[in-house]
């Protein structure tokens, strides 16, 4: 086992943290957390965590200029983690309010019924456009089927005149007597 300093277990820790962070998940269907939807009706919460997500940036460009476990990117993980801890302070005080609670709550259901509709709509277009394809293909089908009957006298025309031909000239081999060959 590696004998590692406390500040460097600590920075360890830290950078496992940062990857577990639910800022960093990607939001499915666009969804508004409960925290930003909170920080919509208190403009403190909202300032905070701009402040967070800037300085979340900021650390990365740190990290990314002058390594994981330089002094800059230190100084700006430790300012994240500041900045990160005023924020979810902040939002624990809010979720104490119940006539707020309840606004942001109505707020985020109306959010995922809107949400649904444009997922439904979404899919009633996909199965439209789908359907019009098969409309398409089918009639395209149809098309070629009547182009085929169309062709098909033709060939057999021309089969009944290669028949037609190929009888009269044996027909005609055999009603002409053979003609002697020349000795030469």
């Amino acid at each position: 086992m590696r004998n590692l300093s406390l500040q460097q277990v600590m920075n360890e820790v830290s950078k496992r943290l940062d990857a577990l962070r639910p800022e960093d998940i990607p939001k499915q269907h666009n969804m508004m957390s409960e925290l930003e939807a909170f920080a919509t009706f208190d403009p403190l919460l909202s300032d905070l965590q701009k402040q967070y997500l800037d300085l979340r940036l900021t650390r990365k460009k740190q990290a990314q200029q002058f390594g994981e476990d330089s002094p800059m990117a230190e100084i700006a993980r430790e300012a994240e983690d500041s900045a990160w801890c005023m924020a979810q302070t902040r939002y624990i005080e809010l979720r104490r309010d119940r006539k707020l609670m309840n606004h942001v709550q109505v707020m985020m259901a109306e959010q995922r019924r809107n949400l649904e509709r444009q997922a439904e709509e979404k899919a009633r277009k996909e199965m439209h456009k789908q359907a019009e394809a098969l409309s398409l293909f089918y009639r395209g089908q149809e098309g070629s089927r009547q182009q085929n009957q169309n062709r098909s006298p033709s060939i057999f025309v021309w089969l009944w005149l290669f028949i037609y031909i190929d009888n009269f000239a044996k027909r005609h081999e055999i009603s002409q007597p053979a003609l002697p060959k020349k000795v030469a």
